[in-house]
């Protein structure tokens, strides 16, 4: 028996409001200070890094364990693109069991972003190689050779931006004064005598230690602490031991991503008879679709400590 049109209207008008109302209440992901955001005309389609492929977050629908089996997730790769959603079977949709998918539904828009987090980590941790591309000059945004020329003119070929440092105050200065003094190939500093505002990304192995070296306001041993306050700071879960310095006083450009986005996320109902899933199975699909480039930028402006 065909499925009642006013019913599957019903469906997909709720499942819209439900998914709107998420979407609005999403909080910032994260990445936006990172990040330069750019059109698609303002980078060529074969400049753009493509995603590495990592499972994004299965939306759950809480007390219906009989549904869990029917959420799906898709990952194409090549296109930047990233589907997420929830199928339900045509029989479903009669005696409005339909309902005890609106959780999932709701919950679609958090895991887009969630994904899309857990990509810009995967891309700032393999920032030491050129798995994902390359930095402006070339090189991987995290090196131990980026070049540079000096006062004189002569050129400098072992500028670092990578490090090998356990997270401690005075370590933390060495980065901080190393990256003072990188240099253009005009023999410029990179930052000039321009203000800096640092931000330190930390795993959570560090997160004590962050908080004596940024948050005392004076010495263990006596006397106050010259860092009180030098940096801004946050912990991501997945870098573990890492940590990262940015200097965020810098020019949107200057930022060490650049990020592509086209479209999305936007809700999706594949619902049409002509859909091979809904003609040969009655399985309807809703969920949400979007695509975005992340791609490295300047390496001048960002370090990389890994013990």
């Amino acid at each position: 028996m065909p499925v009642n049109a006013e019913l599957l209207d019903l469906v997909v008008r709720t499942f819209r409001t439900t998914f709107s109302t998420a979407l609005g209440q999403l909080e910032d992901p994260g990445i936006a200070p990172y990040v330069q955001t750019l059109t698609e005309a303002d980078i060529d389609s074969d400049q753009r890094v493509l995603w590495a492929e990592v499972p994004g977050d299965m939306p759950v629908v809480r007390d219906s364990r009989e549904y869990l089996d029917l959420i799906w997730l898709s990952v194409l790769l090549g296109m930047d693109v990233r589907k997420i959603g929830i199928q339900i079977p045509e029989k479903h949709f009669r005696g409005k069991r339909w309902k005890a998918y609106q959780p999932a539904v709701r919950s679609l828009p958090r895991n887009f972003n969630l994904a899309k987090r857990r990509q810009f980590v995967a891309l700032l941790r393999e920032g030491d190689t050129t798995k994902h591309g390359t930095a402006h000059d070339g090189q991987p945004l995290f090196d131990t050779s980026h070049k540079g020329a000096d006062a004189a003119g002569n050129v400098i070929a072992n500028q670092s931006n990578l490090y090998g440092l356990p997270f401690t105050a005075d370590n933390w200065r060495q980065v901080r004064r190393g990256m003072r003094g990188i240099r253009l190939h005009s023999g410029e500093l990179a930052r000039g005598n321009q203000r800096r505002r640092y931000h330190t990304l930390l795993g959570p192995d560090n997160e004590s230690a962050a908080e004596t070296v940024f948050e005392a306001r004076e010495l263990a041993g006596g006397g106050s602490n010259p860092l009180y306050k030098a940096s801004t700071w946050e912990i991501a879960d997945e870098l573990e031991s890492d940590w990262y310095v940015f200097d965020f006083g810098v020019p949107v450009e200057g930022r060490p991503f650049n990020q592509t986005r086209t479209r999305g996320p936007k809700f999706i109902a594949k619902t049409s008879p002509q859909d091979p899933d809904v003609f040969d199975h009655g399985i309807y699909k809703f969920g949400v679709d979007g695509d975005w480039g992340l791609g490295y930028n300047r390496w001048e402006f960002c370090a990389k400590s890994q013990p």
